[in-house]
């Protein structure tokens, strides 16, 4: 572990640098490589990918979360008109 990560108690924000050297480092040797960087340009390519699907994933799961808790609601409001229902009859 780094000594900023120890410094700071945080394995993520040591993790986080790692994966920016990652992408830093292989955009440098992408362009200094040139057409020999096609193994860096497919790793750029699936850091791309996985943050936009990443962020897709998220938001699907907030759609998701909202469209169960207004089903919730429906069903609760449902029962309770069958409930005044049968009390009123």
């Amino acid at each position: 572990m780094s000594t900023t990560a120890s410094v700071n108690g945080g394995v993520a924000e040591d993790r986080a640098h790692q994966k920016s050297f990652k992408y830093a480092r292989a955009l440098i040797d992408g362009l200094l490589l040139g057409d020999r960087a096609n193994g860096f340009s497919d790793f750029l390519r699936w850091v791309r990918y996985r943050r936009k699907y990443r962020k897709l994933r998220h938001k699907f799961k907030e759609v998701m979360k909202r469209s169960d808790e207004l089903f919730k609601q429906e069903q609760l409001a449902k029962q309770a008109i069958r409930r005044m229902q049968e009390e009123n009859t």
